[in-house]
C-alpha cells in the first residue's frame, strides 16, 4: 500500500480563473458560509476535543481585523464555501480558553490529511505575504492587492529614486511540487 505524504492532496479548488476578480472575493466574505483559520505567529487555531482539528471560524468576529489589514488570503472553494487564512498574529480578540495554537509541524500528523495540506497551504502564503512586505529592489512598502493574492507596489513605489523598479513578487505557486521517491512492493 502506498502512503500519502501528510502536506499533500489539498481538497480546496483554488478557483484560479477568478483570483483576479476583487468584487468576487470580497463577495465571499459575505456569505455566512464562508470560514476562515486565523494564524497567530503562523500557529492555527485548535480547539481543545477528543480529535484534533483545525478552528474553522466565521467571519464576522474578525472583519474588524480585516479592514485594519491583516493578511487575508482566499485559500480555495469545497463543497460551495469560501475557506480563507487571516494572520491574527496583531488582532486584538479576547483570548478563548478552548482554543490552542499548535505549531504546523506538530500538528500536521495530527490531523487528517486533506486539513494537513490545507494547512500547509495557509501557514506558507501568509509567511509569504509577512516576508514580502517592501520591495527586494527598492525598499518601497508593498501593499497587498485587492484580490489577495499578490503584493503591488503602494504609492511611494514610483516616488523612490530607482524609477525602474520593475519587481513584481507572487507567492508560492501551487503548481510547484514536491517530489517523493517511493517504492511499491514487489517492483525492486
Amino acid at each position: 500500500m502506498e502512503e500519502i505524504y501528510c502536506f499533500a492532496g489539498n481538497p480546496l479548488d483554488r478557483v484560479s480563473e477568478r483570483r483576479r476578480d476583487a468584487g468576487w472575493i470580497s463577495s465571499l466574505l459575505d456569505e455566512p458560509s464562508t470560514k476562515l483559520i486565523p494564524l497567530r505567529d503562523l500557529k492555527p487555531a485548535i480547539r481543545n476535543g477528543t480529535q484534533m482539528a483545525l478552528d474553522w471560524q466565521p467571519v464576522g468576529p474578525w472583519l474588524e481585523a480585516i479592514a485594519a489589514g491583516a493578511t487575508l488570503v482566499l485559500l480555495g472553494i469545497a463543497e460551495g464555501r469560501a475557506h480563507f487564512a487571516l494572520d491574527a498574529t496583531g488582532a486584538d480578540l479576547p483570548p478563548d480558553p478552548a482554543i490552542e495554537n499548535i505549531d504546523v509541524r506538530t500538528l500536521a500528523p495530527l490531523i487528517t490529511g486533506p486539513e494537513a495540506a490545507i494547512l500547509a497551504e495557509a501557514r506558507s502564503v501568509v509567511d509569504w505575504h509577512a516576508r514580502q512586505r517592501f520591495c527586494a529592489q527598492c525598499g518601497a512598502p508593498r501593499l497587498q492587492s485587492t484580490s489577495f493574492s499578490a503584493r503591488r507596489p503602494g504609492r511611494d513605489h514610483a516616488r523612490r529614486p530607482r524609477r525602474a523598479c520593475l519587481a513584481r513578487p507572487r507567492p508560492p505557486s501551487p503548481r510547484r511540487a514536491i517530489f517523493l521517491p517511493c517504492r511499491v512492493h514487489g517492483t525492486g
